[in-house]
């Protein structure tokens, strides 16, 4: 393969064969072996910031941030109405709670990596 780039920085890649050369324009200037190692494979990748990562997680569970917080703020407002009439404290009913409903469990564990990812320097 012939790779070229144009002065607005576009590569472009053509047959080595010659089949392609009456496209290949009058200003285009061949890469060396480097630029086209890194054409083929860039290491300047930005890392995904944190909105993105925080995207990630929410979209690999199938939830929105709203569906987290609800479900949370639900299951707690439930479990501590409900710790006196089942003779435990808060904590306690909480603990129960997050212990017996998968639901529950599973956003207070995105809820903290959310935290995580949002907290990272």
């Amino acid at each position: 393969m012939k790779y070229l780039k144009q002065p607005d920085g576009t590569v472009c890649v053509f047959e080595s064969n010659g089949s392609e050369d009456d496209r290949i324009g009058a200003d285009m200037v061949p890469l060396d072996s480097a630029e086209i190692q890194e054409y083929l494979e860039p290491t300047n990748t930005p890392p995904p910031s944190k909105e993105q990562l925080v995207d990630g997680l929410l979209a690999s569970k199938g939830v929105t941030r709203l569906l987290v917080q609800l479900t949370i703020e639900v299951s707690e407002d439930k479990a501590k109405a409900l710790a006196a009439s089942y003779d435990m404290t808060e904590a306690q009913a909480l603990a129960y709670a997050y212990s017996k409903n998968k639901t529950y469990r599973e956003c207070k564990d995105l809820e903290a990596a959310i935290r995580a990812v949002e907290t990272a320097p």
